[in-house]
Formats: structure tokens, C-alpha cells, sequence
């Protein structure tokens, strides 16, 4: 979540995954469509990335995005794992493309969507429920719009679903997997921070969406959290997060303190988590990089020195691949039969 992005983001093992998906395909595809928002009824974009038998022939560009997929192609045979991505707060559904198009080609079908009221063309819920509590009834819309989707929703194992998100999208990801965010907590941050006026602005949530009392989704197996907002949460704001969870964090994140969200996540947890700090990085690496912005929005694409996005990156594909792949493996009777 944050200072940058707030005023001026515009985008925003063989064996684990041999019982996950038998072959590695050689290309990527990607559709769009609507998913509609639990809270407000209005429709936002989403984009669903998946694994096609076609080699792909060159990038295609989405606005500054160069994404390693074609648009429309056939999906592989096969039932495949579901994986959601939730980006961060002002961000875009774009903003992990090489995460979502490497995993497609992996055998995984990955879904993002833009939250409503929290992304790069319209941030008019921050600070309010709709947001901090909307964000994982989106993501669950997300899911069934998924499998319900005339092209890809047979191909999808809805007993394999997996959820990763970066910033307030890792904040999300905790939510669907049970935490109940406590957001008085963020007194107590202010009052050891007081510099960290956006957060403080959250001390008073605009309570618009009362009859909201649960928002975690059981179909959700494994989290996958990136740099995540967690102000909001304390042990018992957590003590029902019981599904496998990978956290990322970034040892120079002055936007999210290390010690204040994901570090303090990870030591809350009731099971401990998968845990992975990226020396020398700021919040930001997480994101894909894009060109195209860097000169408009250095903050957000430029590393200090030292830092290689590109290879964290590949890390980051690499341990979500083996973390997704073993939570989510599928039993060895589905796959091979009964002898």
C-alpha cells in the first residue's frame, strides 16, 4: 500500500511438480473478461492467463505491459490448478504479468482482476470496508467467474486453488485464507510511527458495508504473500489461518516496515510460514518490470544498486512455482488411477 503508490501510481523439486501438471507447455495465453464486484454490482476487468499447447510467437503489448502470451489461443488439455492474483493498493491486474504467464506455462491457470475501488483508475473505497474487507469477496467472485467460464472453467481443478498477492494484495490473500483484520491495531502503529501519515489515515475506517462479517474462502488451499500489509493483524487477528503460506519481504521496504508487516505476519502466524527476505530490495521490486514506466515512475521501477529485479523476479517465479506445486498436488489416485 503507499506513499508512491498513492499520488502516483498509474499501472500499477521434479517430483512437487510432476504431481501438480505432467508437462511443462510451451506457450501461454490469456483472455479478458468482467467479473462483477460482490459489494457495488458493477462490473471491473480481469484477465486470465492459461496454459496453451501453441508455441506463442513474440510478446503482446497491453498498454506499457509486454506480456509473454497470445490473446485467445486454445487451452491445454487437462485439469489444471487455479492461482489468484491480488495486486496492490492503486495497482493494476497487470502488475505481475511474468509471474502469472511463467506459471501458465507451468500448468497453473491464473486469474487477477482490478479491485474496485482500489486501483490505478479509481481509488475512491480507500479507507473504506468496501475496500479493506471487499477485496477478498472480489477475489472469491474472481474464482467462481473463473470456473464458470465457457472456455476455461472446465480446465480448472476447483480442489487445487491457491492465492498470491503483493502489498495490500498480500493482505488479501491472508484474509481469504481466514485472518480477520483487528483495525484498531493501527493506533498503536501510529503512535510508533507517526511519520507514516497514510497509514495513519486508516485510523478510522469508513464502515460502509456493515453487514460484511466473513470473507474468507475454504476453496483457498495455499497464500502466497508479498511484502504484505499487516498492520491490521495480531495473533488472534490470525489464529485461523491454517492453510500453508509462503511470505516475501523486502529488507529495505520503507513503504510496508519489514518489522511491522511481514515480519511481524510471519510471527503470528499459528503455523510458521515460508519465509524468504530479498536483501537490499525497496517495496517495489516486486513488481514486474516495465520499461515503459520506469522514466515516469522511478520510484516503482528503479532498484537500488545492487538490486537485480530481473533476477528476484526469477527467484520469485521459482519458489511460487515449488510452493504452489507441492500445496497444491493432487492426489496420486487422481492422476494415475487406482491399480
Amino acid at each position: 500500500m503507499h506513499r508512491a503508490l498513492c499520488a502516483t501510481l498509474i499501472l500499477v523439486g521434479a517430483s512437487l511438480l510432476q504431481a501438480v501438471s505432467p508437462i511443462k507447455h510451451p506457450g501461454a495465453a490469456f483472455i479478458h473478461l468482467q467479473v462483477l464486484d460482490p459489494l457495488g454490482g458493477k462490473s471491473t476487468d480481469a484477465t486470465i492467463f492459461y496454459p496453451t499447447p501453441m508455441s506463442v510467437e513474440g510478446p503482446t503489448q497491453l498498454g506499457p505491459y509486454r506480456i509473454e502470451a497470445a490473446p485467445g489461443q486454445p487451452c491445454a488439455k487437462g485439469l489444471f490448478p487455479l492461482v489468484t492474483i491480488s495486486h496492490g493498493h492503486a495497482g493494476s491486474r497487470f502488475g505481475h504479468h511474468n509471474l502469472a504467464t511463467f506459471l501458465a506455462r507451468q500448468g497453473f491457470i491464473v486469474a487477477s482482476l482490478d479491485h474496485p475501488g482500489d486501483n490505478h483508475r479509481d481509488l475512491t473505497g480507500f479507507g473504506t470496508d468496501a475496500v479493506l474487507l471487499g477485496r477478498p469477496l472480489q477475489v472469491s467472485a474472481l474464482i467462481d467467474a473463473t470456473l464458470a467460464h465457457p472456455l476455461i472453467g472446465s480446465h480448472v481443478d476447483a480442489t487445487r486453488i491457491g492465492a498470491m498477492g503483493f502489498s495490500a494484495g498480500g493482505y488479501t490473500t491472508l484474509l481469504l485464507a481466514g485472518a480477520w483484520p483487528k483495525f484498531e491495531l493501527v493506533k498503536g502503529y501510529c503512535q510508533r510511527h507517526p511519520e507514516d501519515q497514510e497509514i495513519c489515515s486508516l485510523g478510522d475506517i469508513r464502515r460502509t458495508h456493515p453487514e460484511i462479517t466473513h470473507v474468507a474462502d475454504p476453496r483457498v488451499k495455499a497464500i502466497f504473500a508479498m511484502a504484505p500489509l499487516g498492520v491490521f493483524f495480531d495473533k488472534v487477528a490470525l489464529r485461523s489461518v491454517r492453510v500453508p503460506v509462503f511470505l516475501y519481504a523486502a529488507e529495505k521496504d520503507q513503504v510496508l516496515l519489514v518489522d511491522e508487516n511481514a515480519s511481524h505476519v510471519r510471527d503470528c502466524l499459528p503455523r510458521p510460514p515460508e519465509y524468504r527476505m530479498v536483501p537490499g530490495a525497496g517495496h517495489y521490486v516486486f513488481l514486474a518490470p516495465t520499461p515503459a514506466l520506469q522514466a515516469t515512475l522511478p520510484a516503482l521501477f528503479q532498484d537500488p544498486p545492487g538490486v537485480d529485479r530481473a533476477a528476484i523476479q526469477t527467484r520469485i517465479e521459482q519458489d511460487a512455482l515449488a510452493f504452489f506445486s507441492n500445496a497444491l498436488a493432487a492426489p496420486l489416485t487422481t492422476q494415475e488411477g487406482k491399480h
